[in-house]
């Protein structure tokens, strides 16, 4: 019995054991798996705001110079620091630690000394700190040296080793690269962002790629770019040309400048590895969009007799070959083919619509786009944001919005033709007559300065002036209320050096002036609609404190503009126009649906940088309406005026002219332009709240000498500085309809010549009521008054229905009329009728009239 009952003890002893063994391993596993996923958390994103002290980074050189051992114990102390639920941002120095680490572990083959440079510079320009390094390299070699290593490598031919090829790529256009990794990553031949091979190569290739504040894609593209171009064995140097200015982007003359300077200035720009006043022209230039990225590197960079359209086929648009162009994102082209179309065009402000009138251009030069097969020319396009206001959709100066205003003249003078039928050949070769093409502007005519160059590991980058004029300063006053002066200036004229070593890499003297140091406004229960898709996973993310909101906030520049603040949790959104939490409002003319949007926000915290063009200017205190504002005649005493005044300096003699334009909208208005412009929502639909009004006046005429001299200013505190006559002059006074609400001016000063914005900033205000009832009347008034424009225009759509039914009546009378005698006549004489598309009678024509989708909105939108 004993022995049973121990048998049976023995048992239980062993199951008991071998559960415990077990239980011990699964939570083994289950730990080490949750540790791993935090770890690559903080690998990937580094979302902690984490201080590192000098004695931390015990280094000889002191400061915040960090050696190896010390990024281990940081790294350690990153991992330790992971919150449980949410992710708080990190300083740059961490982030820039934790990217070291994650390179660290990669084989990467360095020149003697540049692995110190990268992995304990803590601050400044790793880019250009090593570039500088293999520059004095070079440096020390003597002349014959030099050359005598040129000649031998130019002994052989370069070709095209397919081995070295993989053909398809992995891309990850999402991302983010760090300066380290495409510093690390590039070869340890490149200089100046210039690579040579050793052989005798083919052409010899400038890679253009027009930038404005890309930063982050910028370094996306040469880290995966440059590779690519050394496997396939080319001699190549990438060029950042840069628009110096922050008015409306001009990228095809900027591309024209870039070539300009280029050609003429080729022994300037180069490796150090060819002699000095033996370096080869440019032969061919690649055209790049800095956010196109290569899926397959048997796309070979070189040119071809004929201009070569190397990215047919693109990720966005399902890599179909026919997405609006077909010359256009990555595009190459012989110097020769070049000056013979005259460049681009210099009439295109804005975005988009220059390679539609390249390949005119191309066409009347006798030249056939060549295109790359579509399974090799395949690309990936960065995700990305314009910004509202340069939208060809939105954008007052944007090429789509001319041609809207000015149909007939702009289809000739930007050289976008109606029909293939238009273009008129020469009798004796039947080749396209360029009579017809009116737009001359191009390489021939084009002005700029090139405010300086500077020499990067990754690129040569070239910062363009392309400005006449500068509108340095201007000053919004309210003349009937008291309230703040809106003030905004120009930035670009307080630092025109180049970037040193000792700054960041992305403290350009640009960006720098675009950036600011931010202060942050609260507006109680009000909130800012998102006006993007969610692309971007800073967008997406939750933060848990204001700080760590307002960190990354002020981290992403321009790209950040407000905070919204919702149960204790804050996101972020790209823009800053700021509504009140609950609006009611009619939507659809004719529907007249009712909508009603209730937003729990608790408070909007708005980005405050003063006079900075580049931020929404705010005037923090509401304007009040005072009461008895119910009759027209005391409603437009109460309107509220302001006028602006300019102070504009003229660089370079012309006979430009200059407008002053207003857009006076809601927030809830422009935050809907700005999701149209992210392609949020299809169209701007009219509603209630989403009243427009225009104002224009005449600014400026710099042809007209007599008015000129009235405006000059005597004396000019910045003559020592800047060049050119200061002028200083006023606008008339506009008025906004007073009724309660947040509003939104958007202030443009354009260029008659060419309808170009050189200058513009936006500003946000709010109306307020001196009573709650009053407020209440007023916006009861402006709902109504809307409605009565709803039942209007659909009385007048009902009339334009009936009369176009009318006519279609009496259309289809005449033919059957027509048709009726071809039956009886019969024969010949019945085949030589023709049946002719007659317009309708006269007393129709007047009466009917059809409105395009834009004249509705505009009739039905707009207040004043």
């Amino acid at each position: 019995m004993l022995k049973i009952c121990f048998k049976k003890a023995r048992r239980c002893i062993v199951l008991v054991i071998w559960t415990l063994v077990i239980i011990t391993i699964a939570t083994t596993l289950f730990l080490n798996e949750h540790l791993s996923r935090r770890k690559s958390l903080v690998e990937r994103d580094a979302p902690f705001d984490l201080e590192i002290t000098s004695q931390e980074s015990k280094t000889s050189g002191g400061g915040g110079d960090i050696r190896e051992e010390d990024l281990w114990f940081s790294k350690e102390k990153v991992e330790n620091a992971l919150p449980d639920l949410f992710l708080e941002p990190v300083t740059k120095q961490v982030e820039r630690v934790t990217a070291r680490l994650m390179i660290r572990r990669k084989d990467v083959d360095m020149n003697e000394g540049e692995e110190d440079i990268v992995f304990t510079k803590s601050s400044g320009n790793i880019g250009m700190a090593v570039n500088t390094h293999r520059v004095r390299t070079y440096e020390k070699k003597s002349s014959d040296e030099i050359l005598t290593e040129y000649i031998g490598n130019s002994e052989k031919i370069c070709e095209v080793e397919l081995s070295n090829l993989l053909g398809n790529v992995s891309v990850d256009s999402t991302r983010k690269i760090f300066l380290e990794e495409a510093v690390l990553e590039t070869g340890k031949n490149l200089i100046n962002g210039c690579f040579v091979p050793k052989c005798r190569a083919y052409q010899k290739i400038a890679i253009v790629i027009p930038y404005k504040n890309r930063y982050e894609h910028l370094l996306m593209l040469t880290r995966h770019l440059h590779p690519i171009l050394q496997r396939q064995n080319v001699m190549y140097c990438i060029f950042v040309a840069e628009q110096f200015d922050n008015g409306s982007f001009n990228k095809a003359q900027i591309m024209n400048a870039a070539f300009h300077e280029i050609t003429t200035n080729h022994q300037i720009y180069g490796h150090p590895s060819e002699p000095e006043g033996e370096r080869r022209q440019f032969e061919c230039f690649v055209f790049h969009d800095v956010d196109m990225l290569l899926e397959n590197d048997k796309n070979l960079y070189l040119c071809e007799n004929n201009p070569k359209h190397m990215s047919p086929a693109i990720d966005k648009f399902n890599y179909t070959t026919n997405y609006g162009t077909i010359y256009g994102g990555v595009t190459a082209m012989t110097a020769e083919t070049y000056k013979l179309v005259n460049g681009h065009s210099n009439r295109f402000w804005g975005w988009g619509g220059e390679d539609n009138d390249m390949e005119k251009r191309i066409e009347l030069a006798g030249k056939k786009i060549v295109q790359v097969d579509e399974k090799v020319g395949r690309y990936k396009m960065i995700v990305h944001e314009h910004p509202w206001w340069f939208s060809p959709d939105t954008g007052a100066g944007s090429w789509k919005q001319k041609l809207k205003r000015n149909h007939n003249k702009l289809l000739t003078l930007l050289s976008v033709p109606k029909k293939k039928s238009t273009i008129k050949k020469n009798a004796d070769n039947d080749e396209p007559s360029t009579k017809d093409y009116q737009d001359k502007t191009g390489l021939s005519d084009m002005k700029y300065r090139l405010v300086y160059s500077s020499q990067h590991l990754l690129w040569t980058k070239l910062m363009i002036d392309i400005r006449l004029h500068i509108f340095e300063q201007s000053l919004t006053h309210f003349t009937n209320y008291k309230t703040t002066d809106v003030s905004v200036k120009t930035p670009q004229e307080l630092d025109t050096s180049p970037p040193t070593v000792e700054q960041d890499d992305e403290a350009t003297p640009v960006e720098t002036s675009d950036s600011c140091v931010p202060s942050y406004h609260r507006f109680e229960h009000m909130t800012v609609n998102r006006t993007r898709p969610d692309a971007d996973e800073r967008y997406k993310a939750v933060y848990k404190s204001l700080e760590g909101a307002q960190e990354v906030c002020t981290s992403m520049r321009m790209a950040c503009q407000s905070i919204v603040e919702e149960k204790a949790e804050f996101t972020i959104r790209s823009t800053a126009f700021v509504h009140e939490n609950k609006l009611r409002y009619k939507l659809g003319i004719i529907e007249q649906v009712h909508i009603s949007e209730d937003h729990n926000t608790t408070a909007t915290y708005v980005k405050i940088c003063p006079h900075n063009i580049n931020y929404v200017q705010f005037t923090l205190d509401p304007i009040i309406i005072p009461t008895g504002v119910k009759r027209d005649s005391s409603r437009r005493v109460s309107s509220p005026r302001f006028y602006t005044n300019f102070t504009i300096r003229s660089l370079q003699p012309s006979s430009s002219s200059f407008v002053y334009r207003t857009r006076i909208m809601t927030s809830h208005r422009a935050a809907m332009e700005a999701k149209v412009s992210s392609k949020v929502i299809p169209g701007i639909w009219w509603d209630s709240l989403g009243k427009l009004q225009f104002s224009r006046f005449n600014l400026l005429n710099f042809s007209n000498q007599e008015r000129l001299k009235n405006h000059r200013i005597g004396k000019d505190y910045r003559k020592k500085v800047l060049s050119g006559q200061l002028y200083e002059l006023q606008s008339p006074a506009t008025s906004i309809e007073p009724y309660p609400g947040c509003y939104v001016i958007k202030h443009s000063v354009i260029n008659e010549e060419n309808d170009e914005p050189v200058y513009e900033w936006i500003t946000w205000l709010q109306l307020r009521a001196e009573t709650r009832e009053l407020e209440d009347d007023l916006l009861a008034e402006q709902l109504q008054k809307a409605i009565r424009m709803g039942e209007e225009f659909r009385k007048i759509q009902d009339k334009n229905q009936a009369l176009a039914k009318k006519w279609m009546h009496e259309r289809k009378a005449i033919r059957s009329a027509q048709i009726g005698v071809f039956v009886e006549g019969g024969g010949e004489a019945g085949l030589n009728i023709h049946i002719q598309h007659k317009r309708p009678p006269p007393s129709l024509m007047r009466e009917y009239k059809p409105h395009s989708d834009e004249e509705h909105n505009a009739q039905a939108a707009s207040v004043s």
